[in-house]
């Protein structure tokens, strides 16, 4: 099972996550819904029992992790964006859920 999110901040900036349940977990919670707006760090959902996210953002995006660090969602800064203009909220701008 997975979930595939897109987020587009106000300056255009998209960021795209995929939930990916194991075969173990397979339960995704994701409370946004398509035009809602997100705060940075907002908690916006997790997959029970683990799994992982996938994160896929602009080639020009500055990757600030690296292969084997530990990251905390909402807490670890992944990547730096490059700023179109100064924004720090975005909204949902599409779902799609994968079984």
């Amino acid at each position: 099972m997975r979930n595939i999110a897109t987020v587009e901040g106000d300056d255009g900036q998209r960021v795209i996550f995929k939930q990916i349940a194991g075969l173990l977990a397979r339960r995704i919670v994701f409370n946004p819904k398509v035009g809602d707006r997100l705060e940075r760090g907002q908690r916006v959902g997790m997959i029970k029992f683990g799994s992982r996210v996938d994160v896929v953002l602009d080639a020009s995006a500055r990757v600030n992790v690296k292969i084997g660090d530990h990251v905390k969602g909402g807490s670890t800064i992944l990547a730096y964006l490059q700023p179109r203009e100064t924004a720090s909220a975005g909204s949902v701008s599409a779902i799609q859920k994968a079984h």
